[in-house]
């Protein structure tokens, strides 16, 4: 659902304060060059398997993709609906449903992957759960900052049953806001089953002074998925 933003005009004095503290990080090689798999089915999409291998927090270098893996995804049907990934050429380690195939995910069933490489096999299972859909969005005063930013909310009911967890994809212009400081996570602990009323998934802090800084702008167009 997309919602566009209006013009707001604010005059504004803020002053930046800052402090800084240094914290030294221990750093070891003992867990370093171990698999990660990361792995997404949706009823939207067709589901994919990322493969790597970790390396050191303070290396800023692409995580090396293992290539050569078998990747099948298979569910909990009768018969059973199986399927093996395909490696993407031009990503190493990157599995995709191969073309022509199709492998949507279904509300209520169980989804197990499995991976073979190198003599090893590793495995792991889980539901796809039904998620309430967003009743809709809004862009307005932040509640953060004395509404000096902008603020999208969400409204809708959360899914019945405690132990949810969400993660808020919000996209400005078609582009998702990717960087771990737009990431939203939060459970349902205190609002299971509820309906949830302007929940602010993100604020558009930038300095006041400094417009080029700003994300959300007149006339561009909000997508929370």
């Amino acid at each position: 659902m997309k919602r566009y933003i209006f013009p707001i005009l604010v005059l504004v004095i803020f002053i930046f304060t800052s402090c800084e503290d240094v914290i030294e990080v221990k750093l070891s090689d003992e867990e370093v060059d171990l698999y990660a798999i990361e792995a997404k089915i949706t009823t939207d999409d067709n589901p994919y398997v990322f493969m790597y291998k970790g390396i050191r927090v303070d290396n800023d270098q692409a995580y090396p993709g293992v290539s050569g893996a078998v990747v099948t995804i298979s569910d909990n049907s009768q018969p059973q609906k199986s399927l093996i990934l395909q490696e993407d050429s031009n990503v190493p380690g990157f599995y995709t449903v191969p073309e022509g195939e199709n492998y949507i995910g279904e509300t209520g069933k169980e989804y197990t992957i499995t991976i073979e490489h190198d003599g090893i096999t590793l495995s792991a299972t889980d539901i796809l759960n039904r998620v309430e859909p967003i009743d809709s969005i809004q862009v307005r005063s932040s509640l953060r900052g004395e509404k000096q930013f902008l603020g999208v909310f969400t409204y809708g009911k959360e899914t019945p049953g405690i132990g949810n967890f969400y993660k808020w994809d919000i996209y400005v212009n078609d582009s998702l806001l990717n960087s771990a400081e737009y990431m939203m996570v939060a459970s349902d602990e205190l609002v299971d089953g509820n309906y949830v009323y302007s929940f602010e998934i993100f604020t558009d802090f930038h300095d006041p002074n400094d417009d080029s800084e700003r994300i959300l702008n007149y006339m561009d167009t909000v997508l929370v998925k």
